[in-house]
């Protein structure tokens, strides 16, 4: 790292600005800041397991320690899906969270299993397959700042403002 003497080149929110994207109802609101980049995201799946969940980075100071690890999530009535779509081919139990929110039989938890050359998938209770402990309660919001921050990375430049966002995704992010 070595310290520049140029001012460095930041976009920098200085009036509100409101975005939704009309395909998936993700919502997104920029706000002017005092600090780098603030970063609220507020989800809810409909689902008994997560509930509603909000994050909040109110720096990037705190990325690498709060956010940087939270594992990506899905639903396993999705992973069948995405499997067959070629999409998942990086995930696992270890950087992944499965949520189940309904009892499944053992069957298709053994077809699961040999999909992803794994010897043994349980659900001992609602939650995550093979009851992998959260490493926050609020995780999946977490991964999705993290998701908002990588994304918005593609400006080019860092950002000085909050961005407050609802319902996020890839698609939405991006868009944004």
């Amino acid at each position: 790292v070595v310290a520049l003497d140029e001012e460095q080149d930041v976009y920098e929110i200085i009036e509100p600005m409101a975005f939704t994207d009309e395909v998936s109802g993700a919502e997104y609101m920029a706000l002017p800041s005092y600090n780098d980049l603030e970063v609220t995201c507020m989800i809810d799946f409909n689902s008994p397991y997560l509930g509603q969940q909000y994050a909040t980075m109110q720096s990037l100071d705190e990325f690498a320690d709060q956010f940087g690890g939270a594992r990506t999530f899905v639903f396993l009535h999705e992973v069948e899906y995405l499997f067959n779509q070629g999409l998942i081919k990086g995930g696992d139990m270890e950087n992944a969270i499965v949520i189940t929110d309904r009892k499944i039989e053992q069957d298709y938890l053994d077809k699961l299993s040999k999909m992803f050359h794994k010897p043994h998938i349980k659900i001992d209770k609602e939650g995550v397959l093979n009851t992998t402990e959260l490493i926050f309660k609020n995780e999946p919001a977490r991964h999705k700042v993290l998701d908002i921050v990588g994304d918005l990375s593609l400006v080019g430049k860092p950002i000085k403002g909050k961005i407050v966002a609802r319902k996020p995704g890839h698609t939405g992010n991006v868009a944004f």
